[in-house]
C-alpha cells in the first residue's frame, strides 16, 4: 500500500466515524424523537440508532473489503 492509498484510507475512515458521531448524536429529523407511531415495533429514536449502526457497520465492511491484502500489488498501478 502507497502513502497516498495509506491516507485515503484515513480519510475515509475519518469521513465514517465523523459521519457516524453526527448521525447518532444529532439527528435530522425532527420525527425521530417522537414516541408514535411505532415502527417494526420499535420507537423511532431506537430504530434511528440501529440504523445508524447497519449503515456504519456496512461502510466499515465496505472499507475492509476494499483494502487490498498485505504483500500483494494491483495489476496497472
Amino acid at each position: 500500500m502507497n502513502l497516498s492509498s495509506a491516507r485515503r484510507r484515513r480519510v475515509v475512515f475519518a469521513w465514517i466515524y465523523g459521519t457516524a458521531i453526527v448521525g447518532l448524536t444529532v439527528p435530522l429529523i425532527p420525527a425521530v424523537w417522537a414516541g408514535r407511531p411505532l415502527v417494526l415495533g420499535l420507537p423511532p429514536s431506537l430504530l434511528w440508532v440501529i440504523a445508524w449502526l447497519v449503515v456504519i457497520f456496512g461502510l466499515v465492511l465496505w472499507l475492509y473489503r476494499t483494502e487490498p491484502a498485505e504483500g500483494s500489488t494491483r495489476a496497472g498501478r
